[in-house]
């Protein structure tokens, strides 16, 4: 139930590719071990998706602990402003993005399907994304240096980008940190 966050469907899809694993089988300890998995899911969750141009900024959302304008153009950077507007409006729009306090997210299955696809797909380009956030954030953090919550809320948004790293992960409760985002 943890890995599928209770969604009905991953549940029964997970349990099926348990089954069809056979008796002993270990239980998948993350959905990017099951690509056919993800697939399934990803066609369900994402099926709306018109164009890799519009992939892009859903991919960017996997990764930030929550997504705004500013976050899309760090990431985007071909992306003009008015291209990057217009992707924001759009990425607004799907039932599994979630309004959050400093911005939007998707729902955490969604965010672990769109992760776990493009690191198998294109892992460079799952880098690269992260990469991205990563120095923007850490110049979030030294222009908010002198904003106490402001830097409480950029270091925490860093923290996030690694909390699928094996290292840090499990020792931190990402729903805690993200309290107020």
């Amino acid at each position: 139930m943890a890995l599928t966050y209770g969604h009905p469907l991953a549940t029964s899809l997970l349990i099926d590719v348990i089954r069809r694993a056979g008796a002993g089988a270990e239980v998948p300890r993350a959905l990017a071990d099951q690509p056919d998995l993800v697939a399934a899911l990803l066609q369900r969750l994402v099926d709306l998706v018109p164009s890799s141009h519009q992939r892009a900024p859903l991919q960017v959302s996997a990764h930030a602990q929550v997504t705004t304008e500013p976050v899309l153009r760090a990431a985007l950077p071909s992306s003009d402003a008015a291209e990057v507007s217009e992707l924001w409006d759009w990425l607004r729009g799907p039932t599994f993005m979630e309004e959050a306090h400093a911005g939007i997210r998707p729902h955490e299955l969604a965010r672990d399907v769109l992760q776990a696809d493009l690191r198998w797909r294109d892992p460079d380009a799952y880098a690269d994304i992260h990469r991205r956030l990563r120095g923007y954030l850490v110049d979030k953090i030294r222009t908010e240096a002198g904003n106490p919550e402001r830097l409480h809320m950029a270091a925490a948004e860093l923290l996030f980008l690694h909390h699928d790293h094996p290292l840090v992960g499990p020792y931190w409760d990402w729903n805690a940190l993200g309290e107020g985002v």
